[in-house]
């Protein structure tokens, strides 16, 4: 206001007098007027009008720089093993992408956990029994892709050996943000896996080519090594092609190396393209850059803003619905509750095992989904939660913890009268590890320091184990040959055994002696579409006409990367039948396969 009044009263003739007469003392560039008083003065207490601007005025922003992060100081073992881990990315990407994820993901595994092992400077505090418990358990599903051949189980297996490494290295860098016996733990592990190597991956580069870095000397030794051997290529250009003329063996070696250079090419380029991410990843650990003074609690008030009472309301209205079916249940037991069946119904072993056990499972993760929304969101005093809400839930546990245990009766019936499928088998292991989900919850209930999300993992790892080297293919086939050649089962579905890895080829090999001879004629046509995936004609003409007198020629070449037990096994049996079934046998058996089809 007292600006607004010192304003009106300069008069409308000073005020055309001012614009029509521009002032000498006219400040340049933005600044403000010689003796011209501050808008505000904190001493007086009085306002003063602001500069009057001038029409010859430029205004000039300055320009403000974006903070970035200082460089950390690196040493030459930082350099050191920032080199092997851009040398371990090319190998990764020839011995897995380009060596068909068998015995190549194995050693490319064991090699990164090695390097990043030796690598990290473990904290103050010892590392505890989980850290180094899922740093075992990755090694050795690691191994699954040496030994088996489903792709299902190998993908699933490189997932949980990412996992694993996640809380491996959170462990034993002390990088956890979350307490790791929570669900948070989860958080950790997408940060770890897809946040640190992205946001860091700048500061290793930064560091280690910084001039004040301490490992001045080994930069400096490292860029000669690399003028000295881009000196060298041009030498070895004229160098090479003269040996080879002057022997043969030596002539033979380039050749084949040259002759696949396109591929090696292409391995190193995609090598060096994904080994920043390494690099990032380990010296951000390694640094300890993303890592807070104290661990954010999992209890945060934040999360919680659903009110007890409709918590409540809502898992009783669930609780009744469960009741009302535990009830129906009776009408199986007593004759005084048949009135619920329908009217003349009769079912068989097999109905009641066919019936309903995907179903239960889906509740039961439905049900895990309810109560972990309802610990986590629901508002509670003193940290503690009400006991109506304890007691729903633990009547909702149990009814799961009866739910699981009914379908996993109705599973094993349903096995006995119709064999195993990789479904039943997955559908199997996934009830077993939510009976133990449930049960770790229900400690939760009355403990709430239990570490459920440890537990949880340990279990899992367990089953995952048990079902990778188990090998699902080759149970399935297994059981469903000893079931049928001792008479558990009546028949035996060929169909299903031929979907299956090459785990199944002993087994439907089995099968050519069988009795049956409809049961031979499907075995052979199995094995003999396996045959074909593993060897072809040698001479083949451009119209595609086969010489039957030629030889057969394995399909693709194979060194160590691509070793695998189970291919190994087939491709033996498969060879052994090119000479007892003739060429002409193998078309016909082959139209045949694809009629029954």
């Amino acid at each position: 206001e007292k600006l607004n009044s010192a304003n009106s009263n300069i008069s409308e003739e000073d005020r055309n007098k001012a614009s029509a007469e521009p002032d000498a003392n006219a400040p340049e560039n933005g600044q403000q007027a010689a003796n011209q008083p501050p808008a505000f003065s904190a001493e007086s207490q009085v306002f003063y009008a602001p500069p009057p601007f001038y029409a010859n005025q430029s205004i000039s922003y300055k320009r403000v720089k974006r903070s970035q992060a200082p460089p950390v100081p690196a040493t030459n073992r930082d350099l050191t093993f920032a080199i092997l881990t851009v040398i371990w990315s090319v190998i990764a990407v020839s011995f897995t992408l380009f060596g068909g994820w068998k015995l190549g993901f194995t050693i490319s595994y064991v090699l990164f956990f090695v390097l990043s092992t030796t690598y990290f400077e473990p904290v103050k505090s010892k590392a505890s029994f989980f850290t180094y418990f899922c740093g075992a358990a990755a090694l050795a599903i690691s191994c699954v892709s040496t030994f088996h051949d489903d792709e299902f189980i190998i993908f699933g297996s490189f997932l949980s050996v990412v996992t694993l490494t996640a809380l491996y290295f959170n462990g034993l860098c002390g990088n956890a943000r979350y307490w790791q016996g929570s669900y948070m733990m989860l958080l950790d592990i997408i940060r770890t896996v897809f946040y640190v190597p992205f946001k860091h991956l700048s500061r290793p580069f930064v560091s280690l080519f910084n001039g004040e870095s301490e490992n001045s000397n080994g930069r400096k030794r490292f860029v000669k090594i690399c003028i000295g051997l881009a000196t060298a290529v041009p030498v070895l250009c004229v160098v090479l092609p003269l040996l080879a003329r002057s022997d043969v063996a030596f002539e033979n070696l380039v050749s084949k190396v040259f002759e696949n250079i396109g591929e090696y090419i292409m391995q190193l380029i995609i090598g060096l393209i994904i080994s920043p991410l390494f690099v990032s990843l380990l010296f951000a650990l390694n640094k300890k850059l993303d890592k807070k003074k104290e661990q954010v609690s999992s209890q945060k008030k934040s999360f919680q803003f659903v009110d007890g009472t409709i918590a409540n309301s809502f898992l009783a209205a669930i609780s009744l619905a469960y009741l009302i079916y535990l009830f129906s249940q009776l009408a199986y037991f007593f004759s005084a509750f048949s009135g619920i069946l329908p009217e003349n119904y009769s079912f068989t072993p097999a109905e009641y095992a066919r019936r309903g056990f995907f179903e239960m499972g889906a509740i039961a993760a439905i049900n895990l989904l309810i109560l972990f929304a309802v610990l986590v969101l629901t508002k509670r005093k003193s940290r503690k939660i009400t006991g109506l809400t304890k007691a729903l839930s633990l009547f909702l546990c149990i009814f799961t913890l009866l739910l699981i245990s009914t379908a996993a009766s109705k599973m094993v019936l349903y096995i006995g009268y119709f064999g195993m499928t990789r479904l039943r088998i997955l559908t199997s292991a996934f009830m077993a590890v939510l009976f133990v989900t449930f049960i770790t919850v229900i400690i939760r209930i009355f403990a709430v320091k239990f570490p459920y999300m440890k537990a949880i993992a340990v279990f899992a790892c367990i089953v995952l184990a048990v079902v990778a080297f188990a090998d699902i293919d080759t149970t399935v086939a297994r059981y469903n040959t000893w079931a049928y050649q001792t008479g558990r089962l009546s028949t035996i579905d060929i169909d299903t055994l031929s979907e299956l890895s090459n785990a199944s080829v002993p087994y439907l090999y089995d099968l050519l002696d069988d009795e049956d001879a409809e049961v031979r004629r499907c075995a052979s046509a199995a094995l003999i579409e396996k045959f074909y995936e593993y060897f072809d004609y040698k001479d083949i003409n451009n119209d595609g006409i086969v010489d039957v007198d030629s030889e057969f020629i394995r399909r693709h070449s194979k060194d160590f990367r691509s070793y695998n037990v189970d291919c190994e096994r087939a491709e033996k049996i498969l060879w052994s039948l090119k000479e007892s079934i003739p060429v002409k046998g193998f078309e016909e058996y082959w139209d045949e396969f694809y009629y029954l089809h």
